[in-house]
Order: structure tokens, then sequence, then C-alpha cells
């Protein structure tokens, strides 16, 4: 088999810009993976404060419908940890 002239220029020209393309895919696939990571842990750490909120509401909530002397000291105590 014979080659023409100029292939050989023709091909690595080729071959260069395929490199170049799965060098920039695996770049934007490398970052896609990282922005990924980052937005679960972001949705982890807002569902854990999100929580964290709401059992800090429920137990407010059953202080103040507890009728006991204990009950303005507990909410002070709250308040004060949450303030």
């Amino acid at each position: 088999m014979q080659q023409m002239p100029g292939n050989d220029s023709s091909d690595e020209l080729i071959i260069t810009k395929i490199g170049s393309a799965v060098r920039a895919a695996m770049a934007a696939k490398e970052t896609l993976q990282h922005s990924i990571a980052e937005a679960l842990d972001s949705s982890s750490t807002f569902g854990y404060e999100l929580g964290a909120e709401d059992m800090k509401l429920k137990l407010i909530a059953a202080f103040e419908a507890e009728d006991s002397a204990c009950v303005e000291w507990a909410l002070g105590v709250i308040n004060s940890a949450v303030n």
C-alpha cells in the first residue's frame, strides 16, 4: 500500500486535534464531577440546617405549651444558645 505524499502531516494534525478534544472533554468531566460533589455537599448541609431549625422550633413550641415554673428558664436557655 502506497501512501500519498503529505498524508503523514495530515494524520498528525488529526491526531493532535483528537488529542486536544479528548483532553478538553476530560477536563470538563473533572469540572462537572467537582461541581456535582459541591452541590451534594451544599444540599446535605442545607438539609441538616433545616432539620436543626425545625427541631429548635418544635422544642420551643413544646416548652411554650407546657405549664411549668421551669418553662421560662428553659426558654431563656434556648434563646441564649440560639442568639
